[in-house]
């Protein structure tokens, strides 16, 4: 553990402790109690004598106590293992009541009377049960029977070969059950490209190297999400968090991206939280139940863990337009989805599910007017090394989407990732 000097920081300096925190070899600083919770428009009960009958899905607030307030363990990566977007057969759609809206709940006392948090000509769309926005989950879950997102999507192919995943950065941690201050970064890598880290782990031919999740494998990072800071790696997506019995929770300060296929979606306001598992030097968990020396941690795994956020609908759109398109294409390759007639379809499906603002800045704004679609993922992670910075090395295909996020660079001419 490390004794950090008691100091009070000023608020435009925290952004430059998280950066110094991330790069190795930089010694630990204070903890401060974090900042009180962004200001925003008023969504409180109309009447404060009836309580909101909406039991909203947050993620636990702040432990009321920290373990050691003046302690820190060293930075570490996890990054993406496995991956979720549409929940399995009748399983509940998971995700976070993002706006803090249940809309369609009509209920006496419900925060804003159960209205939509942005304005739109569409049909209003309601929240699942505790005011959850997953629209993604909603509208994906009627192509179920024939195509499967996840694996359309590939990202968990492409996590098993080593060749993309997105790293959580986790800093200023006292190691414990209990921190009301703790420092995240998120950001996407360009894959394992600096040979095996792990017994099992071999290298194919483009020059991947697959996972072998020990701990030890040599992620890189993708330059267009982090910044060099002096040598280190810097995450673009920041935000301060914290951790209630061994479960953290970060919204983050700027959108994040997450892999999607060669693809990247683009979260905003995003919101994560999951279950952080000790393990020692041979990857067994740590007994959480007793007292942990943290000096004992060697690695991390996190389960159970979920991030919302809110992916503009043409981002999306042109997600969808990259995937294989379902079915047996015979010999060859499946085409991108963009090419199908299928696409019409699915552009038609999506936009109808346009339902929350790109920010939760504009949240019950008048003006401000529905734009992106509320979107939840399910994923594990366990711990890694980054190594490097890398440039964007993704595989294109004709449907990816020119630089303004409009038409395809190629493909059948009338295609677009615009909605009317």
């Amino acid at each position: 553990m490390v004794r950090r000097r008691l100091a009070v920081l000023a608020g435009a300096l925290g952004m430059t402790v998280l950066a110094c925190q991330l790069v190795a070899g930089i010694e630990r600083v204070d903890k401060v109690e974090p900042p009180p919770p962004e200001a925003g428009p008023d969504t409180s009960v109309p009447d404060a004598s009836i309580p909101d009958p909406c039991k909203h899905v947050r993620p636990p607030p702040p432990p009321t106590v920290d373990d050691a307030p003046n302690d820190s363990i060293a930075a570490f990566y996890v990054a993406l293992r496995e991956v979720t977007l549409v929940p399995k057969g009748s399983a509940p759609v998971f995700g976070f009541d993002l706006d803090k809206a249940c809309t369609c709940d009509t209920r006496p006392g419900t925060a804003s009377d159960g209205g939509a948090s942005c304005a739109s000509t569409r049909a209003v769309l309601c929240d699942a049960d505790g005011g959850v926005d997953n629209q993604v989950a909603s509208a994906l879950r009627d192509y179920a029977a024939f195509i499967d997102i996840d694996n359309a999507a590939n990202i968990n192919a492409r996590i098993a070969r080593g060749e993309q995943t997105s790293i959580l950065a986790i800093t200023s941690y006292n190691g414990l059950a209990n921190d009301r201050d703790v420092k995240f970064g998120l950001f996407t890598s360009e894959g394992i490209k600096d040979g095996p880290g792990c017994p099992g782990s071999v290298t194919d031919a483009n020059g991947f190297s697959n996972p072998g999740w020990c701990g030890e494998d040599n992620w890189t990072a993708s330059e267009s999400t982090v910044n060099n800071g002096g040598g280190g790696i810097v995450p673009k997506s920041v935000g301060a968090g914290y951790v209630t019995n061994y479960e953290f929770v970060v919204e983050l300060d700027s959108p994040a991206s997450v892999p999607f296929g060669g693809y990247r979606l683009t979260l905003g306001s995003p919101i994560s939280r999951g279950r952080l598992v000790p393990l020692d030097d041979k990857l067994v968990p740590l007994d959480t139940a007793k007292p942990i020396v943290p000096a004992t941690i060697k690695y991390w795994r996190v389960e159970d863990s979920v991030i919302g956020g809110r992916v503009p609908a043409s981002e999306l759109l042109a997600a969808m337009g990259t995937v294989n398109t379902p079915g047996d294409s015979g010999a060859g390759p499946k085409p991108p989805l963009c090419t199908s007639p299928l696409f019409g379809t699915v552009k038609q499906t999506l936009c109808d599910q346009i339902d929350i603002n790109s920010s939760k800045l504009l949240d019950f704004i008048p003006s401000a007017r529905c734009d992106a679609i509320s979107v939840a993922i399910s994923l594990t992670a366990a711990s890694v090394r980054v190594t490097r910075i890398e440039p964007v090395t993704a595989t294109t295909n004709v449907c990816y989407p020119t630089a303004d996020g409009g038409g395809p660079v190629a493909g059948p001419n009338g295609v677009d990732y615009q909605c009317p």
